[in-house]
């Protein structure tokens, strides 16, 4: 199984499936990281620090600026296409349609329209494949779903998680995102039953979370 998450700002990716992602990873799938934000020096540290601790097998840099000043462009969508069809994931996941930090949001639109894109022949390179995803998936990270359609217990990787989210030290001083996600997966797992701790997740398209393609 093949997995790629769109993360608007480094962090992002642990906050809203860090759990799931540490999961798969241990189950011996691969998962790769999408970045959007162009991260400055010390942020490039913390994500090798945490893809080294995660696990990550690969990690991509959009370079699409800094946030607040996103622009849908003709290149940042080829540089998605790419991506997609050189991965070939069994699932992507990235920020839910209704979060409300305008990141967010712009990461939400510009991937749920390469999503749909990436099987057709538009912006189809010579040498490329036209890729169908089996699973798309929205995660949670500054506004709550509100009717999750897909819970994944993450109790045993909870630790790891927690641990990973430590790497982004700079994250830190701006506000303790460890509590809050902990919070939030506790009360996922609380609601949902299906463990002390859970993450949560909006279902796009979704065909197979366990099996190969």
């Amino acid at each position: 199984m093949k997995t790629v998450i769109f993360a608007p700002h480094p962090d992002d990716e642990i906050i809203g499936c860090g759990g799931y992602a540490i999961k798969m990873i241990k189950d011996n799938n691969e998962v790769s990281v999408v970045y959007l934000k162009t991260p400055d020096n010390p942020s490039k540290n913390e994500i090798e620090q945490v893809k080294h601790y995660v696990g990550f097998h690969n990690i991509f840099f959009l370079n699409a600026g800094e946030g607040r000043y996103f622009q849908k462009s003709k290149e940042l969508i080829q540089k998605i296409l790419d991506i997609i069809r050189e991965m070939d994931p069994n699932t992507v996941l990235y920020p839910h349609e209704n979060e409300q930090d305008q990141d967010h949001k712009f990461m939400q639109d510009i991937v749920s329209e390469c999503t749909f894109l990436c099987n057709s022949g538009f912006m189809l390179k010579q040498g490329q494949k036209k890729v169908s995803i089996d699973n798309l998936l929205g995660y949670e990270v500054w506004t709550p779903i509100q009717k999750p359609s897909l819970y994944v217990d993450i109790t045993d990787h909870i630790i790891d998680k927690t641990k990973a989210m430590e790497k982004y030290k700079s994250q830190k001083t701006i506000r303790d995102f460890t509590d809050m996600f902990k919070g939030l997966n506790r009360y996922r797992g609380v609601t949902s039953g299906v463990g002390d701790f859970a993450e949560a997740f909006e279902v796009y398209k979704i065909k197979n979370l366990t099996g190969e393609k």
